[in-house]
């Protein structure tokens, strides 16, 4: 199906990585609680016959980027995050 759903448990975490993914250019939705059960919040990703394979590898790419600084305590700009 062209709606993919990437998991990512929290309001706050889908919410940081959804706004981090669209100063990327990369139009994604947050799905939060209580519109999913608290602990299954997501992104809804929309992908279509004309993305590129190179456009979802960006995705990917962009989405591991993201998770690596927030394991890491970075921000977006790379500052370490109160969050941390």
């Amino acid at each position: 199906t062209p709606v993919q759903a990437i998991v990512v448990p929290g309001n706050e975490a889908v919410v940081l990585l959804s706004s981090f993914l669209s100063s990327r250019d990369f139009s994604v939705l947050p799905i939060r609680a209580p519109t999913v059960p608290a602990g299954h919040e997501r992104l809804r990703v929309c992908l279509h016959s004309h993305n590129s394979v190179e456009e979802v590898q960006k995705l990917a790419t962009a989405i591991a980027d993201h998770q690596c600084r927030a394991w890491a305590g970075l921000d977006q700009q790379g500052y370490e995050s109160e969050l941390a």
